[in-house]
């Protein structure tokens, strides 16, 4: 680290922040309290070769970086003042920043290895850290995604799938609100149907959580479906009915080890023997 080649240096550049990446990973795993203190020094040094013109160097960079964040133990990640912290506002500011404009996918890649790697709880049923430190970088993510002219919209699925298999739907709607409903929206909201195909993957919400969001949702989706279909807007029909197949097709990503099976079958039983 303390002789990095120039940015400039196509050849040694990646192969460089490659070795640093790998090695910070190493160093964790063998002597992780000597380790703990060269982690944001690590990070400062490869995180800079994302200003790269050269392609190479900007995705080794990145893959350099998802190893330094696999470096994080739960212990750095609960420490007062923690260097993670300093970490994400370092990458906040890279995601706005002109200098990094095109390297946004491999800052997406990041963000998304961040997302894993924060995925310790303090307690069994706490937050994960991912929620304390990185909902405002989701949040500016989906508002970057929801923009006409952003490129990476592929890229930026994939970081929101990864907060939504770390987090679960029931917080990362809490903050990106789906606002399908027309009539509902306040002005200057957009729809985000984006997130819906995301739900089919594992995560941690309650079943709870899909038959109170959900279940009420597809129902006004099914009577707006009715609605165009009577009045002859065939397309929006078909919008509709697109929209409940992906609801219902992510009731499965509910159903991977969910914590309230038990109490919901319960209560599911009392109100259809009360019906």
């Amino acid at each position: 680290m303390s002789s990095p080649p120039p940015k400039s240096d196509h050849t040694v550049a990646p192969a460089w922040a490659l070795t640093i990446g790998h090695a910070m990973y190493a160093y964790s795993q063998i002597n992780p309290t000597s380790a703990t203190p060269e982690i944001i020094k690590a990070w400062k040094s490869i995180s800079s070769f994302l200003e790269s013109s050269d392609t190479n160097t900007r995705t080794s960079a990145s893959t350099a970086l998802t190893k330094v964040a696999q470096s994080f133990s739960a212990e750095l990640i609960a420490q007062k003042n923690s260097p993670v912290q300093k970490i994400v506002a370092q990458v906040g500011t890279a995601l706005e920043s002109v200098a990094y404009a095109r390297a946004i996918p491999e800052v997406l890649s990041v963000i998304t290895a961040l997302v894993w790697n924060l995925r310790h709880r303090a307690s069994k049923t706490g937050p994960t850290a991912a929620e304390q430190l990185l909902i405002p970088l989701i949040k500016r993510i989906s508002e970057l995604r929801i923009q006409k002219t952003f490129e990476y919209k592929e890229a930026a699925d994939v970081t929101l799938g990864m907060a939504m298999h770390v987090m679960g739907p029931h917080v990362v709607l809490e903050a990106l609100p789906l606002n399908l409903e027309p009539g509902t929206r306040k002005p200057g909201e957009e729809p985000k149907a984006f997130l819906l195909p995301l739900l089919s993957q594992s995560h941690p919400s309650p079943l709870a959580h899909f038959i109170r969001y959900f279940v009420p949702l597809s129902e006004k989706m099914f009577d707006l479906q009715q609605t165009a279909e009577s009045s002859g807007r065939q397309s929006e029909a078909k919008v509709w009915n697109v929209l409940m197949g992906q609801v219902w097709s992510g009731l499965v990503g509910y159903c991977w080890g969910t914590p309230d099976l038990k109490e919901v079958c319960a209560s599911l039983e009392e109100s259809h023997a009360i019906y």
